[in-house]
């Protein structure tokens, strides 16, 4: 699903990534500029989707950048890599924020135009079938509690691989997967179940 949806266009690997926090952590200033281009579109996906507006993302995302690169010498490296230790930072920001405003964020904008109900080459029709469409998906996604919310934004919206988002979690790989997969299926069956209006 992720692949059709384009979400993770990053290219960045885990030995990139260590070298590059090396090199900030000794002063080279472009490496932490590698780190931020390379991490930037997918921490504020998530954001995006923990947030309620795109400027609390904005704002939310350069918080998680100046913590990250405070705490950049506490950074250790090891299979997870660098985009675990990230996506914690950006959680514990994230929820930070939730508390402060207890307002319930689950943003749509995430979701890719290809799903809009104003994608091109749509006919009157077919726009507002999409629409109702994509109205039932939010309904059934902001049914869920905050955690399978957070489950879906890592994955579906940071692009976050199982190992990773149990990494950030801190659950194993194997109930992320589990999870996610039983998550998938609900919301497939709440949306098969649900009749059209």
């Amino acid at each position: 699903m992720t692949s059709a949806l384009s979400l993770t266009a990053d290219t960045r690997t885990t030995s990139s990534d260590d070298a590059d926090v090396l090199a900030a952590v000794s002063g080279d200033e472009h490496a932490f500029d590698r780190l931020y281009t390379g991490y930037v579109p997918a921490l504020y996906r998530y954001l995006r989707a923990r947030s309620a507006t795109p400027e609390d993302a904005a704002d939310l995302t350069q918080v998680v950048f100046l913590n990250a690169f405070r705490k950049l010498g506490s950074y250790r490296t090891n299979a997870s890599g660098f985009a675990p230790w990230l996506f914690g930072i950006a959680r514990n920001a994230a929820n930070d924020a939730y508390r402060r405003s207890k307002t319930p964020a689950l943003s749509w904008d995430i979701v890719p135009d290809a799903f809009m109900p104003h994608a091109t080459g749509q006919t009157p029709e077919a726009a507002a079938l999409a629409a109702e469409a994509v109205a039932r998906v939010r309904t059934a996604v902001t049914a869920l509690d905050r955690d399978k919310q957070e489950l879906l934004a890592l994955r579906f919206a940071a692009g976050l691989t199982s190992a990773q988002i149990a990494t950030v979690v801190g659950k194993r790989e194997a109930a992320v997967k589990k999870q996610l997969w039983r998550l998938v299926q609900q919301l497939k069956k709440d949306f098969e179940d649900e009749p059209l209006s």
